[in-house]
């Protein structure tokens, strides 16, 4: 039997409470059964089905996928920026909502569910919840994002966190972060310094050993660019996943040419 596994698949199910006194900040307007959001000056729909596991089951059920890798892509590194609670907490409490929404999953859907955590790859101190990720949790990897607070994730800041993703093998899920670095000077929804820059250049070269890179439309040049030009220059080239955003490109079969990305 062949398999149909979606590994970008994320899941936000409802807050009753507000654990960490973001709520008034996090929220947005109701249209229709949607909410359209506006942070820090961004606007975006969040859109109901985001929020309703049940039903993401029964569609995917409908539509032939067989396994969903869970994540959660904005929540940790917002929901720190805004909060007054330790960091660490905010971290641990997204990834406990991951597991929790993985064990209470309906035995009778047929589909296999596996998780991936988040941590800040730029404090090294968070590299022990990666470990409970990857332990207890049993979580097959990490999601992490492009930047964080505004920093990049190539500084030395990360060099603990990348040794340790090398060292671990830890399957890597890199993500866009809700306000992109720049957002506040460039092309609205669309920040050049994030998506096709140097944003994330190290985790770029650490492609070095990967066949297979993951890309967004607005990445696809930048980061595959990167890639080709940086190989073997970067001590942590032995990362064995990397990833960025939505859809699959077998690497060594690219080329990069005036009209963007073709096979």
């Amino acid at each position: 039997m062949s398999h149909i596994i979606d590994i970008h698949t994320h899941c936000t199910p409802r807050q009753r409470d507000d654990p960490f006194g973001v709520a008034a900040i996090m929220g947005g307007t109701p249209v229709g059964k949607n909410i359209v959001m506006n942070y820090r000056g961004l606007p975006a729909i969040g859109h109901w089905e985001m929020g309703e596991f049940e039903f993401q089951q029964a569609e995917c059920v409908r539509t032939g996928i067989t396994g969903r890798m869970m994540s959660s892509p904005f929540a940790a590194e917002i929901i720190t920026a805004e909060t007054k609670k330790p960091a660490i907490d905010v971290i641990k409490y997204g990834n406990d909502q991951i597991a929790a929404l993985i064990a209470g999953a309906s035995k009778s859907t047929p589909i296999a569910l596996w998780g991936m955590g988040t941590i800040n790859p730029l404090d090294s101190t968070q590299i022990v919840e990666g470990e409970r990720c990857l332990g207890p949790l049993g979580f097959k990897g990490l999601l992490i994002n492009t930047s964080w607070h505004g920093q990049f994730i190539d500084g030395e800041d990360a060099f603990g966190f990348w040794e340790w993703a090398q060292d671990r093998q830890v399957p890597l899920f890199i993500h866009p972060v809700r306000v992109p670095i720049g957002a506040d000077r460039q092309m609205d929804q669309y920040k050049l310094d994030e998506l096709v820059g140097v944003g994330g250049e190290l985790g770029w070269r650490a492609a070095n050993d990967v066949s297979t890179l993951f890309h967004e439309g607005q990445h696809d040049v930048g980061l595959m660019q990167h890639a080709r030009d940086r190989l073997g220059q970067d001590p942590h080239h032995g990362i064995r996943g990397l990833a960025g955003h939505r859809g699959a490109v077998p690497a060594r079969r690219l080329e990069i040419g005036k009209s963007g990305l073709r096979h």
